[in-house]
């Protein structure tokens, strides 16, 4: 969500702060144009922001927008309707706030577990289940029951789930955003950093990829400097081996050659892995698309989105 002021709002302004939440993987944008009763209530004024941040969403790659005026100060169209403007036919900002689902992702998309844990009790644990192994995580997308097939990656193994266990008791269904332990009808050897996912829709496995990174550290991106990478469970050396080029936040023009990055620049990069990792982009899927950077001292560098190949 997008707070504007329609008095010190300037076009370069729009323009760095939608490009901070550019829409790879952002399908909804509500921009709040606020203090319209310091501009007369004017529609010629709004139209003019409104037009500038679509057309600059647009450009990127679209998402859904939607443009409120609103005066926090009067309360017009943040709670209550306004007849200050009635001009204005669309929903009011607190009715846009309920509505909207952002969740809706998890829910419908294919599943994915990464593991955090494995769960080997003693055997006076649980004396009716000796030989426990249960993979212990969070359902990150999608759902899965009792019975289904599952693909372990990087392994490329498939299992049957045989069961799902929670604090409450046992499930035969769960979904994203639950925190459960799954167990399997085979014993494969699973470990943290690993990943369960749906067999019909499986996520890739590679060792380099594409991505879009904005670097935040103070000192430089140096090409081939080795640093860590974080996605989900999984954390493995990598390196920046290419620099695609660099964007212009206020132009949009791609720069290229570059051999670095500096603090808040953002770009296209080719990254090398020292151990196969398994992902989706981050327009499929933002809770397997999306990582960090950290250096040697455990400093967040970097944060990521990766790109369809």
């Amino acid at each position: 969500m997008i707070f504007v002021d329609p008095i010190n709002c300037i076009d370069s302004q729009i323009l760095r702060n939608v490009l901070n939440g550019q829409p790879r993987g952002i399908r909804y944008f509500i921009i709040a144009i606020n203090k319209m009763d310091l501009v007369d209530y004017l529609q010629e004024r709004y139209e003019e922001i409104r037009k500038d941040f679509v057309d600059f969403i647009n450009r990127l790659g679209g998402a859904e927008s939607v443009c409120i005026p609103i005066s926090a100060l009067e309360g017009d169209f943040v709670t209550e309707p306004s007849t200050r403007m009635p001009w204005y036919t669309g929903p009011k900002l607190i009715e846009i706030l309920e509505s909207v689902n952002v969740d809706e992702q998890l829910d419908q998309g294919a599943f994915r577990f990464p593991i955090q844990l494995v769960s080997r009790p003693p055997s006076s644990a649980i004396p009716d289940m000796p030989d426990f192994r249960g993979y212990m995580g969070r359902i990150s997308t999608g759902t899965v029951k009792v019975g289904d097939r599952v693909l372990i990656l990087p392994k490329g193994k498939e299992s049957t789930v045989t069961g799902i266990v929670t604090q409450d008791g046992p499930l035969q269904e769960a979904f994203a955003r639950q925190s459960v332990t799954i167990t399997l009808a085979d014993d494969i050897d699973i470990s943290r950093g690993d990943l369960l996912a749906s067999p019909a829709s499986p996520p890739k496995t590679t060792a380099q990829f594409k991505a879009t990174l904005c670097w935040m550290n103070e000192h430089k991106l140096r090409l081939n400097q080795r640093y860590v990478l974080r996605l989900n469970t999984q954390s493995t050396r990598v390196i920046v081996n290419e620099i695609d080029f660099l964007l212009d936040v206020d132009t949009l023009e791609r720069k290229s050659p570059v051999s670095e990055m500096q603090t808040n620049d953002i770009g296209q990069v080719r990254i090398k892995t020292l151990q196969p990792i398994v992902w989706d982009s981050y327009s499929t899927n933002r809770q397997t698309g999306g990582f960090i950077i950290v250096d040697d001292a455990n400093d967040t560098v970097a944060a990521g989105m990766i790109l369809d190949e």
